[in-house]
């Protein structure tokens, strides 16, 4: 299938080829500057550039194009020990210092209390958008959120609209409170404010441009063709809407959607996005220029900012005894992750074996699923220190155990055999079930068999025993678990489960399952 016109895509540049306006131009330029799903990512590292180097690098860009304004897309905060120790306050020194001015709010900001929210804003000097967050209770805005953001720059006004990805918000692991907030639908809260903002109702005026910055996800699948619904339902239907940012699902893109440019510059600090805004001598918005600048090919040259770099090694002296506690050893390299790709292998790892097998021993389960994107790069032959166990074992859901039919046991097999380059997704880690797959196949049509580990049938219409981790039970991506029965919530989460199970154990062996079988498969049979 050959990409829609409404879709085009852009070509990712490295930070030396960052070029800064020339005056000569008959037009001045604005740039929106995006950092999306930045998670932490504070210290330099092969899927990193590190605080010290992105702060460098966005510093270096706005002092060639000093009109520049610096905005964030969620996700900013979660899944590095170093921030989780201080509350944020690692992240929040690095927003302030780029100068910040608004963040979209990501799914992974929900793992926070409203009051943190509303501390990282006042200290950081940014604010939280979010249009469709509302209060259950009085369907305001929720009171750490505005809908939009609006300043001048250049002589124009900029509004930017923030937008939630759809989230059920009241899971195990997101803060206490979190369950009085619902997240409404995306473009038609766009709609309104869009309309609030023409109608001049802000005191600065009506805006030149309107921009959305969303932590929407959007990707291209190995055909061409373009997926992310909400983002391309927002930029198909709300009108008035002249550039997005993306984010949630780590890419770096850009391109148009339905006409409207779109920016996303990757995750973890590897790089960041912008939006150009073009202006004429008569002050018309001439046009908005998506692009993406990569770090990472010029990242061991990159110099560090001298100030940020102070900042962080201060965090990491006062908690350095605590992060390099040694917790266990790895008998052999514990790869969970391929080092250049980031892809999880379908079949499985040490690391996926582990967790689903310590899943297994809260109860008597026929079958242990859990979503293997959920775990990091792995551990290094030798001891496993703190730090790198926490940057590894990401999340601590609690644990789902239900009864779940055969042919819905199936169907989330099915959905779970994804490789990181062909849909954009992880696969599922899974234990009790031997599987054949036949990955070459089109997504959807994979499962070539499959039967549990004591080679009994899984009977369609029979229900078993089965336990999956927090994320997976709330039916993320095309998962489904509304049609289980019973379920229980344990107390038990995934991260406790390891830690303790390594702290038993002292050594990790690396052993490799082999429930999970990659076979070639034609309509004669198994080949």
């Amino acid at each position: 299938m050959e990409r829609s016109d409404s879709f085009r895509m852009g070509k990712t540049r490295s930070f030396g080829s960052i070029k800064p306006d020339n005056d000569k131009h008959p037009w001045k330029t604005v740039h929106i500057l995006c950092v999306n799903d930045f998670h932490a990512a504070l210290r330099e590292s092969n899927r990193a550039a590190g605080s010290a180097k992105l702060v460098a690098a966005i510093k270096a860009f706005k002092a060639q194009n000093p009109d520049t304004i610096v905005v964030f897309g969620g996700d900013n905060y979660f899944t590095n020990p170093i921030s989780e120790y201080f509350h944020g306050d690692p992240v929040t020194h690095t927003m302030r210092e780029l100068q910040t001015v608004a963040s979209a709010i990501g799914n992974h900001e929900f793992y926070y209390s409203a009051e943190q929210l509303m501390r990282w804003q006042s200290e950081g000097g940014f604010v939280f958008l979010g249009a469709n967050i509302h209060s259950r209770a009085t369907g305001d805005i929720a009171d750490f959120a505005h809908p939009y953001w609006m300043g001048q720059q250049n002589g124009i006004k900029i509004a930017l609209i923030g937008l939630v990805t759809s989230e059920t918000i009241d899971r195990d692991n997101f803060a206490p409170g979190m369950d009085q907030y619902r997240i409404s639908d995306g473009t038609e809260s766009a709609k309104y404010w869009i309309q609030y903002l023409r109608d001049g109702q802000d005191p600065l005026g009506k805006p030149d441009v309107i921009i959305a910055l969303t932590h929407y996800g959007l990707r291209f699948l190995p055909d061409g063709t373009p997926y992310g619904p909400e983002l391309i339902d927002l930029c198909r239907s709300a009108e008035g809407i002249e550039g997005a940012f993306s984010a949630h699902w780590h890419q770096f893109i850009n391109t148009h959607v339905h006409g409207v440019p779109v920016a996303s510059g990757g995750s973890s600090g590897r790089g960041f996005s912008t939006l150009s805004i073009r202006i004429a001598e008569d002050e018309r918005i001439i046009d908005i220029i998506p692009d993406t600048m990569d770090l990472m090919p010029d990242r061991l040259a990159l110099p560090e900012d001298p100030f940020m770099k102070r900042i962080l090694q201060n965090y990491w002296q006062r908690c350095e005894s605590e992060m390099n506690r040694v917790i266990g050893y790895a008998e052999v390299d514990i790869v969970h992750r391929d080092p250049v790709s980031d892809a999880i292998s379908p079949e499985g790892t040490a690391l996926s074996l582990l967790v689903t097998r310590v899943m297994m021993e809260t109860g008597n389960y026929r079958a242990a699923l859990f979503y293997s994107g959920r775990i990091g790069s792995g551990f290094k032959k030798g001891p496993i220190p703190w730090y790198d166990f926490c940057e590894t074992v990401l999340f601590a859901n609690r644990l789902v155990a239900m009864k779940l039919s055969g042919s819905d046991l199936l169907r989330n097999i099915e959905v779970g055999l994804t490789t990181l380059k062909g849909e954009g997704a992880s696969p599922l880690a899974i234990n009790g079930v031997l599987v054949d797959a036949d990955i070459t196949q089109p997504y959807g049509r994979r499962l070539v068999h499959a039967v549990f580990a004591d080679h009994t049938a899984i009977h369609k219409d029979a229900f078993y025993d089965v336990i999956v981790d927090g994320f997976l039970a709330g039916s993320p991506f095309e998962y489904d678990f509304s049609g289980g029965r019973d379920k229980v919530l344990l107390n038990a989460n995934v991260r406790d489960l390891l830690y303790q199970k390594i702290l038993q154990e002292k050594n990790i062996s690396g052993e490799q399952p082999d429930n999970i079988r990659l076979v070639r498969h034609d309509k004669k049979g198994l080949n």
